[in-house]
């Protein structure tokens, strides 16, 4: 005897019908008819279930030289036992299938009817799955743009930073040098306050592009990293030789130090003359940055 007939035998022993069992099983009624018409085998949890509900053992499940005794009333054996060796036909009135199995979901392994279908191809996935499928897709795009919201704002956050505190200095050296321009003869003070203005912008740009890796701060920084190399010195081992060494050593280290400041200052000198026409450029490219959420220049 088949495993779906001592399935069929038993339910009908108990008196239930293919719905009440699904229910207590949690499947479906085509998966009771699968299991019962051995197209089907089900999986060992769900055997050691059936055992419970229909009453018998799991050890004559197994077994296909065991069979399952029929009932003409439940709880009443017949004495004469007529094995079944077919399945009775489904007729409407006894059960009509609504809907026609696929298979089984890849992703949780339920089976797959045309009502609960999510997608066929490549792979066959219910509903439930392909709607979880869909929400984790919503978050992570929800994650993506929070990240890349919270990117922007810490670069409009530099950026205006860096107008705050340019426009600082800009102000305080346009304020000073229009204080020295008013000392200067009136005929001359148009012109030094017009330098004054310029200078005051020309800082407020210098100051504004520190923040930024760009032309200016990239020019500054070489200069100002910039060395002289001195030659090699010959001497003798005497005492007169040893305090010419060090003369020249201490003379080397004090025109060294001189040449890093001339640097320094031929550095800030360059980068404010070419600032103020750079700014405009590089205020462009930080505000294409946010647009694109590229933060390369902002570190």
């Amino acid at each position: 005897m088949t495993l779906g007939e001592k399935l069929l035998i038993s339910r009908e022993n108990c008196g239930i019908s293919r719905a009440e069992l699904a229910s207590k099983l949690g499947v479906t009624e085509i998966d009771i008819q699968m299991w019962e018409s051995d197209k089907v085998r089900p999986d060992l949890g769900v055997l050691s279930k059936l055992s419970k509900e229909l009453n018998v053992s799991t050890n004559v499940l197994f077994n296909d030289g065991e069979s399952v005794e029929r009932k003409t009333t439940y709880g009443e054996v017949k004495t004469e036992v007529t094995p079944v060796t077919t399945v009775p036909p489904i007729t409407e009135t006894t059960y009509t299938p609504t809907s026609t199995a696929i298979g089984y979901c890849t992703e949780c392994g339920i089976m797959v009817t045309e009502d609960n279908v999510g997608r066929k191809e490549p792979k066959i996935v219910c509903k439930k799955c392909v709607e979880a499928e869909a929400e984790n897709k919503r978050r992570e795009v929800r994650e993506t743009e929070e990240k890349e919201n919270y990117t922007r704002s810490r670069m409009r956050f530099r950026r205006n930073l860096s107008i705050i505190i340019g426009l600082v200095f800009g102000i305080a050296a346009l304020v000073g040098m229009i204080f020295i321009a008013l000392d200067m003869p009136e005929s001359d003070r148009a012109l030094y306050i017009g330098v004054a203005i310029f200078m005051g912008y020309a800082v407020f740009a210098f100051v504004a592009q520190m923040f930024f890796d760009g032309v200016v701060r990239n020019l500054l920084i070489d200069w100002v990293s910039k060395t002289v190399n001195f030659p090699g010195l010959i001497f003798s081992w005497d005492l007169d030789g040893i305090l010419w060494l060090i003369g020249m050593k201490i003379l080397f280290a004090i025109l060294g130090f001189l040449a890093g400041v001339l640097f320094a200052i031929l550095g800030v000198t360059i980068s404010l003359i070419i600032a103020p026409f750079v700014y405009p450029f590089a205020l462009i490219k930080q505000n294409v940055a946010i647009k694109n959420c590229d933060d390369s220049d902002f570190e």
